[in-house]
């Protein structure tokens, strides 16, 4: 059985006792080490593993962490609230955060748009926004493709056999997030032409239909009620032969009136009957699709349908003497005749209020209301036809000819007047400036479809018009009634078929040849209610905290996520799969992150080994371009000289020391290998100082930093919050997004100026002065940031450009590879005047006031090699070895401004140290 030990006093000891918290006592926890998977992890004395055959947690990373901490790894199996098709054939695209095949049968989807597509919606999902034509296609090209040849099969043809022999089936999980207008579809699955395809789509109505269409051939299944506006809806649909029929059906889980989900299914028998070799089959009207017709995802054809006219008023439903103007929504007439336009589309009973607004100006006489009739006579009042009151006298007619009946009294120019129509009561409700006038008809006398209907006349040709203006839009409605109502309809008219494009949010996308295992797997496949829980319980109280939106990475597995943003305590973590299974409890601590307000300060010439060790570590990884990162190999606390040598090694180095790679791991790059030292405590504003005497030769950079590091991927709370603090995302929609938080203040030499053309020509009386809040830059626009010989150099900044953080060059006249000892020093203000001065030999070199940190980091001194496509510390390091002598290094925090500073973790705060290895006594 393993012994765990814990350093002390700059030796190793034995734990004998571990003590947790447990309502207000600290009690005796025993501990031990579990072999799982090649390596010790933590195991206490009351957690259990009992069999479960859905779900468990074997281990976490680490047993306590700060808020928002990264890298807090949980082991086991059955994560997440994905549940696998099965058998593990087909494709199966889950969006979640990522597009490749959850299989890896074929290849990672295409996704497409004027804007490419982000997971989002606050889980690991990707929405589609349809405005901007956003979807996605199976492969169709290359080994890895599923095309519709592919999931169809080709014996469309056959003669001597049965056709359609081959299963398959289509399915999803989507959350749509807006309508489609008339009787427009909303494609979820569709591949073919417009002649022959399959396809999945839902209406206005709600409907979900699936259809198989050859030519004039069409079946088409639905399930009315099947989708509404932001819920989760599942379907699947498969086409199965059965002996010697085959069948199409359209399994649909929707969310029913009291709240939770219902399967729902349909499906049609074969009707094309064919003999073969004296069998009779019943088959549907197949085809051979052509090679690489891909398969698209929240995108399809749209046949010709209808859609809302593009203006109010049109020629068509207008009286020819009236003028239309005012995009549409103005009318002009002169002459003394009554003259009309029925305008809108139709109200049907049931369906609800409709508002419109009209100015009615100094328009003689207007008469409005609603018609029944299909065919309108456009030279008639619209009294005579429908129901309606006029504005000069106020009165009142119901499909009468003459002074119409006494109702008000006339409605003065320049008005605003609003009309409603209700269709539940079938009544017109009459408004002037927002005051309701008495009905002019009983509840119940309109009872049929209507519509909107405005007329009227002149007094003469050239005074008192008829020339009112209407307004459809909510947003200009001067005096909108209470209540729930819509906007008075535009007509409807043709709309002519092309690309139709799904606004929702989509993931579990299967496409298969082979039937699942069983009813009941599929049923769990398909079930949107089915919810994954990462649940944390505060022991001492009992209360459960969901915390899946700190998960960064999860597969079925490995759940890698944040440290929840919780109460400091301690915590049992477990897993729930809806209610069929729930895991082994595992302890864990939260811990609030703090900065320290204490003064660093370690001497190399009277500091001990004890001290400097407790104070300081070194970094062991890779960062910058093609380089051997940073090892602690070349660290040596030279105790003997009072010194700290930090080593690096050039393009002619050949020894035995060698590079790592970004997780401290050997590389195989070994030359240009730098080191560094780094403070084991975080510290926020304050006075950094170090005495140091910098490597004299160019090609290395001699680098002074503060660092704090967080990365935020989609659906975490991280990657919404760095969005919220300005900052902006990297990555591709193939390999993925995140954002990066990088809070950070640099020293760095040597280094040319921006006006040099060349960025290699580097100068010891140059520096790098910088600070940053992320890493990001908008390169593609005009700014002056960039040296002035890069090509979009401008003295201007472009108004289109941003950057996340300030590098100033200065030449601060002070040869730093003079081989003598230099004191470096910045200063980091918080609070009234956020500011960075910086020093040199204790004389102010420069200031920054711009892109300002407010997160405490980890102070870093030593040599790097920077090595991206400018070599900026030099091109060439044409040396064995380059060293940095440090004596001294200290911190002064300023206490009364860490107020100011945001004390967050860092997400990898274990991620690359090692404690010194080389020590020289005498």
């Amino acid at each position: 059985m393993p012994i765990l030990y814990t350093a002390e006093g700059g030796q190793w000891k034995r734990v004998k006792e571990i003590y947790v918290g447990h309502q207000g006592v600290w009690k005796p926890e025993k501990i031990r080490l579990v072999g799982y998977e090649g390596r010790w992890v933590e195991s206490f004395n009351t957690e259990t593993a009992p069999p479960n055959d859905l779900l468990d947690v074997f281990s976490l990373s680490y047993r306590a962490g700060a808020q928002l901490q990264g890298a807090l790894d949980i082991r086991g199996f059955g994560f997440g609230d994905v549940v696998a098709p099965e058998p593990r054939v087909g494709a199966f695209y889950t969006f979640r955060g990522a597009i490749g095949d959850y299989f890896d049968n074929f290849g990672k989807l295409s996704v497409y748009g004027t804007e490419l597509p982000l997971p989002t919606d606050g889980a690991q999902a990707y929405a589609f926004d349809g405005a901007k034509q956003q979807h996605a296609a199976l492969p169709n090209t290359g080994t890895s493709a599923y095309d519709l040849l592919g999931l169809m099969g080709g014996d469309a043809d056959a003669i001597d056999e049965p056709r359609g022999k081959k299963h398959w089936e289509v399915g999803g999980k989507v959350k749509p997030k807006a309508w489609p207008a008339g009787d427009n579809k909303r494609f979820l699955v569709y591949s073919g032409t417009p002649s022959q395809n399959i396809a999945v789509w839902f209406d206005s109505t709600g409907t979900l239909y699936a259809r198989f269409k050859n030519g004039s051939y069409e079946r088409t299944l639905s399930v009315s009620n099947a989708v509404g506006l932001n819920q989760w809806v599942s379907f699947i649909y498969r086409h199965r032969p059965d002996g010697t029929t085959r069948y199409l059906e359209l399994d649909v889980m929707r969310l029913n009136g009291s709240g939770s989900y219902e399967m729902v299914s349909t499906s049609l028998e074969a009707d094309i009957p064919r003999n073969v070799d004296g069998t009779l089959y019943k088959e549907f009207s197949y085809w051979i699709p052509a090679l690489g017709q891909p398969i698209y995802i929240g995108h399809g054809t749209q046949e010709g349908g209808t859609q809302n006219a593009s203006k109010f008023f049109l020629p068509e439903n207008t009286h020819p003497a009236l003028q239309i103007s005012g995009d549409g929504l103005e009318l002009l007439g002169t002459q003394t005749a009554y003259r009309n336009s029925t305008s809108s589309g139709w109200m049907q009973p049931g369906s609800g209020r409709f508002y419109v607004e009209f100015l009615n100006r100094s328009s003689y006489d207007i008469q409005f209301g609603v018609t029944d009739a299909a065919v309108v006579n456009l030279s008639q009042a619209p009294g005579v036809i429908g129901w309606a009151v006029n504005t000069i006298n106020g009165r009142k007619f119901a499909k009468q000819t003459g002074g119409g009946t006494a109702w008000t009294s006339a409605i003065p120019a320049n008005s605003v007047v609003g009309m409603i129509y209700d269709s539940d009561q079938g009544l017109l409700e009459i408004y002037v400036n927002g005051v309701k006038r008495s009905d002019p008809f009983p509840a119940g006398t309109i009872t049929g479809p209507v519509r909107f209907i405005i007329g009227g006349r002149a007094q003469d040709a050239t005074t008192k018009l008829f020339n009112p203006g209407v307004r459809l839009s909510p947003a200009l409605w001067a005096y909108p009634p209470a209540g729930t109502f819509g906007p008075v309809p535009y007509t409807q008219v043709e709309a002519p078929g092309g690309p139709s494009y799904t606004t929702g949010v989509f993931k579990d996308f299967i496409f298969r040849n082979q039937p699942m295992s069983s009813a009941s797997h599929t049923q769990k496949v398909m079930d949107p209610s089915l919810k994954f829980e990462i649940l944390f319980e505060h022991v001492p109280t009992g209360d459960l905290f969901l915390v899946n939106s700190y998960v960064l990475r999860m597969t079925s597995d490995l759940i890698a996520m944040n440290v929840p943003d919780l109460p400091d305590g301690n915590y049992r973590v477990r897993c729930r799969l809806g209610g069929y299974a729930e895991s082994t409890p595992r302890l864990f601590t939260i811990r609030s992150f703090t900065a320290r307000a204490e003064p660093l300060l370690v001497d190399f010439s009277t500091s001990s080994l004890e001290h400097i060790r407790k104070e300081l570590m070194a970094g062991h990884k890779q960062w910058g371009g093609l380089n051997g990162g940073v090892v602690t190999e070349n660290v040596l606390i030279n105790l003997a000289d009072g010194v700290c040598e930090l080593t690096a090694c050039g393009d002619l180095y050949t020894g035995p020391v060698k590079g790592v790679d970004r997780e401290g791991k050997p590389s195989g790059i070994n030359t240009r290998i730098g080191a560094c030292l780094v403070t084991r405590d975080y510290f926020g504003p304050g006075s950094y100082r170090i005495l140091v005497k910098p490597a004299e030769r160019p090609g290395v950079c001699n680098a002074f930093w503060s660092f704090h590091h967080e990365e935020g991927y989609p659906g975490s709370v991280l990657f919404n919050r760095h969005l919220a603090d300005g900052l902006h995302t990297s990555g591709n929609e193939v390999d993925g997004f995140y954002t990066v938080r990088n809070h950070e203040i640099d020293i760095e030499f040597p280094t040319a100026l921006k006006t040099n053309p060349n960025q290699e020509d580097v100068d010891f009386h140059n520096a790098r002065f910088n600070t940053w809040r992320g890493e990001l830059r908008n390169w593609d626009v005009p700014n002056n940031d960039v040296p002035t010989n890069d090509p979009m150099y401008s003295p201007v900044n472009h108004p289109d450009y941003w950057s996340e953080y300030t590098d100033d060059f200065v030449n601060h006249g002070v040869n730093l590879g003079d081989g003598q000892f230099h004191e470096l020093r910045y200063d980091w203000h918080l609070g009234q005047d956020p500011r960075v001065e910086f020093y040199i030999d204790g004389v102010l070199k420069h200031t920054v006031r711009t892109h300002i940190p407010d997160i405490p980091g980890r102070y870093w001194a030593g040599l790097w090699f920077p090595s991206g496509s400018t070599h900026w510390a030099g091109r060439g390091a044409p040396w064995v070895f380059e060293k940095m002598i440090v004596k001294k290094l200290e911190i002064t925090p300023f206490v009364d401004q860490l107020q100011h500073a945001r004390m967050i973790a860092e997400s990898y705060p274990t991620d690359v140290f090692r404690d010194f290895r080389k020590v020289k006594y005498e």
